[in-house]
């Protein structure tokens, strides 16, 4: 019954304070729960249910910042500088240290890792310049993830591949991606994908940051409609390969055969060579037919030189005009510094088939 007395004059009270809202606004909630003799353990109940008013600021919520999209070598220079400023005395130093332009380096750091501190690559390539293993302990950076190392040791890269390179930008570039043995090799841009691409991403960043108008130049051009029409037309189209058609293809029908016949002659004369009889004929050196003795036999013939004193392989090499190396294979386990006399030295022989 208690309980019910409390709420029924709660209502009561509620109803109350709404109708003298407009009448006494000066009136507390706690003084008027009092004119109804009410416990100190309702009022502190009712008061503390009271809803709290929101806090009213007078700070005007500013705009959200833009974020960035598209990839980071398409940037604008503001942009770039703007995300070049963490690590701009690294930059500056080095450059003048070792003569590389700030901009390359920047176009570098862009291209690489946009400015990450900690990227690694699945090659393991890791840092701001991407350095990997070899060439960071190629040029002393003990530490890829430092940014003072390791813009040191990409600078110091850039400028080896400058002097090798005679200056050339792009095959110093090139070969900070694919290796200065590539760029050698192919004597230019190596023909890989990749290397292209990032050729032309860090031109574009450079030229960008320079103000000069070749950046449009190495810009990455979105294809046209006809230019999508026609490779969609390529993709229908069945790649045969590169295959070349032969020239008998456009002669006339006695001309085609008249080929045909002569390859199959060819091959017929190639395959009698390979299975046909050998008959051996003497050595055609004079040298040989005069220092050496022929034997014959049914399906070998030999010529030997008779050693009447002792002399030394080469020797027997300059009388009969044969290698030194090809004695050596003919006769297993000749000595080359003394042939004992009356040895009989195998200078030339034929097999007969």
């Amino acid at each position: 019954m208690d309980t019910l007395k409390r709420v029924i004059l709660l209502a009561a009270a509620s109803c109350s304070l709404l109708g003298t809202a407009n009448a006494d606004e000066s009136l507390s909630l706690e003084s008027r729960l009092k004119e109804f003799n009410q416990p100190a353990v309702v009022i502190e109940r009712v008061i503390s249910s009271k809803p709290k008013a929101k806090k009213v600021s007078n700070h005007t919520p500013t705009s959200k910042r833009r974020r960035l999209t598209g990839p980071c070598y398409e940037y604008s220079a503001e942009t770039l500088r703007s995300k070049a400023d963490a690590y701009q005395p690294h930059i500056r130093t080095n450059s003048a240290k070792y003569g590389v332009d700030e901009a390359l380096i920047i176009a570098v750091i862009t291209a690489e890792s946009c400015f990450r501190q900690t990227a690694r690559s699945p090659k393991s390539a890791q840092g701001l310049m991407q350095l990997i293993p070899a060439t960071a302990a190629r040029f002393g950076v003990s530490d890829p993830y430092q940014p003072s190392q390791n813009i040191r040791g990409g600078t110091r890269y850039l400028k080896f591949l400058l002097k090798r390179f005679s200056g050339k930008m792009e095959h110093a570039i090139a070969g900070y991606n694919a290796g200065e043995g590539a760029v050698d090799r192919y004597s230019g841009i190596p023909p890989y994908r990749e290397t292209k691409e990032y050729v032309r991403r860090v031109l574009s960043v450079y030229h960008r940051l320079k103000g000069s108008s070749a950046a449009v130049r190495y810009a990455h051009k979105s294809p046209t409609t006809k230019a999508k029409a026609i490779y969609a037309v390529q993709r229908k189209t069945p790649v045969r390969g590169n295959f070349i058609k032969p020239d008998y293809k456009w002669r006339s029908r006695a001309a085609t055969k008249a080929a045909v016949a002569a390859h199959e002659r060819q091959q017929r004369r190639l395959i009698a060579q390979r299975t046909n009889s050998y008959t051996c004929r003497d050595s055609s050196s004079s040298k040989i037919r005069r220092s050496s003795d022929l034997i014959k036999r049914t399906k070998l013939w030999r010529r030997f030189y008779t050693v009447r004193k002792g002399v030394p392989l080469s020797t027997i090499s300059k009388q009969t005009g044969v290698g030194l190396k090809h004695l050596l294979s003919l006769n297993r386990g000749i000595s080359r510094l003394n042939v004992k006399v009356g040895r009989k030295v195998l200078v030339w022989q034929c097999v007969n088939r």
